[in-house]
């Protein structure tokens, strides 16, 4: 909001602001839509424990390149990318916690991270609101969420190595009479 309003238009040209900030949103949109195509795709192939952590870095990097060029399309690509972060990493749990939990447990379990998320895009609104200068330009909050990006990828990726590796699941039937188990006479 910071930079369209006031860096890179005309605080009084509200219009220039308000489309800027449109085409921000757009990106962002996106960026969620690819992360619903991409994810599927990606968990089929790599563990979702690693596409989230690949998701954190992703974010990181977008934060330092292109998001620090300060340019309005560097901005668009680096929002749609974050869009993909964020959201990719959300279907990721979404889908962890409907395989793992059982169903008397999910609804609640679902509440709780949702305001979880909830909390911290306005947590993060705040700490924009408490940092930025009034251009919304700064390499060094740029550097802060990189870094906590980076931080939050190593630490996950760490709690992944560990943890022990969940038992096999036996999606086999329970043993009992089968087609050549009839009773068969003499040998």
């Amino acid at each position: 909001i910071l930079l369209h309003r006031n860096y890179f238009n005309d605080p009084a040209d509200t219009e220039a602001g308000l489309s800027g900030l449109a085409a921000v949103f757009v990106a962002a949109g996106l960026g969620i839509g690819l992360a619903a195509v991409a994810t599927p795709v990606v968990t089929r192939r790599i563990a979702k424990e690693r596409w989230v952590v690949l998701l954190l870095v992703l974010a990181a990097v977008l934060q330092v390149v292109p998001g620090a060029l300060y340019t309005e399309w560097a901005l668009l690509v680096s929002t749609a990318g974050l869009g993909v972060a964020s959201q990719g990493i959300k279907i990721v749990v979404d889908t962890v916690v409907q395989e793992s939990l059982e169903d008397d447990y999910r609804g609640r379990v679902f509440s709780l991270y949702d305001m979880l998320f909830n909390v911290a895009f306005v947590a993060a609104a705040a700490f924009a609101a408490a940092t930025l200068p009034p251009s919304g330009r700064s390499y060094a909050v740029l550097a802060v969420v990189a870094v906590g990006y980076l931080v939050t990828a190593a630490v996950y990726a760490r709690g992944l190595r560990r943890t022990p590796a969940a038992p096999p699941t036996i999606d086999a039937a329970p043993p009992g009479p089968g087609p050549r188990s009839a009773v068969r006479g003499p040998a």
